[in-house]
């Protein structure tokens, strides 16, 4: 962690690694997100980040934790879509990658390699 200035407040703050909001403006940019969708019932992914302000990055990241709840169609659907693009993601990836041991010795040590 390294000391920082948060990007909206212009408070210094410990960040982590790319992070460039503290944690109390980040709470605020939710709290604001979350306001939007209590207050609007079928707002879409697209008029929540316009409406908001708040980056499609984490609007998408606390409707994938959970932290948000969709109440409208056009939402769920979104979060459904990311969802399932997800899961298909992971699919691909342990279908592309084998897993063995390197060494009997040591069942501890173990490499992944990707089938061509």
């Amino acid at each position: 962690m390294e000391s920082t200035i948060c990007d909206l407040c212009k408070n210094p703050f410990y960040a982590d690694a790319n992070q460039r909001i503290c944690l109390n403006c980040e709470e605020l940019r939710f709290d604001a997100v979350k306001e939007y969708i209590d207050s609007h019932e079928d707002v879409s992914f697209i008029e929540l980040i316009e409406e908001t302000g708040v980056s499609k990055k984490s609007i998408d990241k606390w409707l994938m934790e959970g932290r948000l709840t969709a109440k409208g169609n056009e939402l769920k659907t979104y979060i459904n879509e990311r969802r399932e693009a997800i899961k298909k993601l992971a699919q691909g990836y342990q279908n592309s990658t084998e897993i063995t041991n390197v060494d009997s010795e040591n069942a501890n040590r173990i490499s992944f390699h990707t089938k061509k």
